[in-house]
């Protein structure tokens, strides 16, 4: 069989004739090759008509003022728009009831101690009581369940650590390190963990006995470990590294808890936290001392269901703080302060790079080199991209990458 009469033939055929006659073979391997160095020389005479083809239209196009389809028939890209509140669905007939500061001040409050209003206004520079701070701080001072309603930025931080800290630091004899873990604080993202921990560090600058943690994913479990043995009151930390030591780590106890808060329940459910806060409710009711009170707080900038859910598995009776600029508790609405200022850009997709770019280089020449300014990308390829792209074209406006 001579596998020229098949055109291409087939290879186990071509293999038998060259076992069973190595003439046929000879003249199949000549064949062969002679057949690939037509085809090549075909193949690459239609490359070069085409490159020659591709290389005319081109040209053309230069001569004619063509331009490639990338920045052909592209719609007009407009200037950043501002979205206004009526614009997503964020109702604004109360925020002249509940604005940012109200007319107290902590020298008001007569069950603070001097300590602390001393030190909110010489250390923090604090005098006057946000909104939110004022309903909330009387209703923990008194010993009660809170669930609060207020947006991110309205001082949501201070109205539970200043009431904290005070029951903590009247107790008497004054607790040390060997009585054990008083107040749990849950957080979303290791960023709100570490701001929450740097403010109670700054808050316990008069009662040094009070020692704060912080247990955060990303770091290492067994230096937190050796801290937990040493001794901390009062602990901040995700849901997911909390709810790992406290069903692995044996130092760390909940028989003397006497605080919990979960703040920003919200952005918790959202990132799909609810399991997790559901074990460690589990666990601190498992090896709580019921003799010991509990006061819980539940902060969120929007009531959703999970986030009432959430309340119902963690509160006793709570008072309910509506300090929040929306009128309603829908979980479409979106909180947000008041002094937060936001734009969008239409652009069709292949301009996205161009008109990003055109933004920050606009924010550049306005003065503000010296500025800081967080893009956010959906993955970390286009991470790369990006900061690849912006150190090099941008040098000469002192772009600086981190990423």
């Amino acid at each position: 069989m001579n596998c020229d009469e098949f055109g291409d033939g087939l290879e186990n055929d071509c293999v038998i004739n060259r076992e069973k006659d190595p003439v046929n073979s000879k003249v199949f391997g000549v064949n062969r090759r002679s057949n690939f160095s037509r085809k090549e020389k075909g193949n690459d005479a239609r490359l070069n008509g085409k490159n020659s083809n591709y290389q005319k239209k081109n040209n053309n196009d230069r001569k004619n003022g063509y331009v490639s389809s990338m920045f052909r028939n592209n719609p007009e890209v407009q200037l950043p728009v501002a979205i206004l509140n009526k614009q997503i669905d964020i109702q604004a007939s109360n925020k002249n009831k509940n604005s940012l500061f109200s007319t107290s001040t902590y020298k008001d409050l007569t069950d603070l101690h001097a300590h602390m209003v001393a030190n909110l206004e010489q250390t923090l520079g604090v005098t006057k009581l946000t909104t939110v701070q004022s309903q909330t701080i009387p209703v923990l001072q008194s010993g009660k369940d809170a669930m609060v309603q207020s947006e991110t930025g309205s001082g949501k931080t201070f109205a539970y650590a200043v009431p904290l800290i005070e029951s903590l630091h009247k107790i008497r004899p004054k607790l040390s390190r060997t009585d054990g873990l008083r107040a749990l604080i849950i957080l979303p993202t290791r960023e709100l963990a570490l701001q929450t921990y740097e403010n109670f560090i700054k808050l316990l600058k008069p009662y040094t006995w009070l020692v704060p943690g912080m247990f955060t994913g990303g770091e290492k479990r067994k230096s937190e470990k050796a801290r937990m043995r040493k001794g901390i009151t009062i602990l901040i930390g995700t849901p997911g590294r909390l709810l790992d030591h406290a069903q692995n780590t044996k130092s760390i106890s909940f028989k003397s808890l006497q605080w919990l808060i979960i703040d920003e329940a919200d952005r918790m459910l959202d990132l799909g936290y609810e399991k997790d806060i559901t074990s460690i409710l589990s666990v601190v009711d498992e090896h709580r001392d019921e003799s010991v009170p509990r006061q819980t707080a539940l902060l969120s900038a929007t009531l959703s269901e999970g986030v009432q859910r959430l309340a119902g598995l963690s509160l006793k009776d709570p008072v309910y703080i509506d300090a929040s600029s929306i009128g309603n508790t829908d979980s479409e609405c979106m909180a947000i302060p008041d002094s937060l200022l936001q734009y969008y850009v239409l652009a069709p997709p292949k301009l996205r790079l161009v008109t990003l770019s055109g933004v920050l280089l606009q924010k550049l020449q306005k003065g503000q080199i010296s500025s800081k300014t967080l893009v956010f990308m959906a993955t970390q390829d286009m991470v790369d991209f990006l900061s690849e792209l912006l150190t090099t074209v941008l040098t000469c406006y002192h772009v600086q990458t981190p990423w």
